[in-house]
């Protein structure tokens, strides 16, 4: 979204809420050490004050198909790409079974 066309008007929150989704969002998608970084402009209204450039990551890339055909990177999926209670349950048997206790329904 362009700053430089269209105006940036601050609103209220809608919700309360948000903070504790932040805390869940912020499990699955904390920091990367190897990043390539976002270059924020010292006019952005939002960042522009503390913040000069934003990081992210790439997942690594799955194997190439079996023809090893050239076509668009695909992106290795190990684990879930929802906000469906993976951290909390685990993403595959073994870790589910490493996080229940097996007592009481837990």
């Amino acid at each position: 979204m362009s700053i430089s066309c269209c105006p940036q008007v601050p609103k209220a929150p809608i919700f309360t809420a948000g903070s504790k989704w932040g805390a869940y969002a912020g499990i699955k998608w904390s920091p990367h050490p190897e990043c390539l970084p976002i270059r924020v402009g010292i006019d952005d209204p939002r960042y522009g004050g503390f913040m000069d450039c934003q990081e992210y990551a790439r997942t690594a890339p799955s194997p190439a198909s079996p023809r090893c055909a050239l076509g668009p990177r695909q992106q290795a999926n190990q684990a879930t790409s929802f906000l469906d209670g993976s951290v909390i349950y685990g993403s595959t048997l073994q870790r589910q079974k490493l996080l229940r206790t097996f007592q009481n329904g837990l």
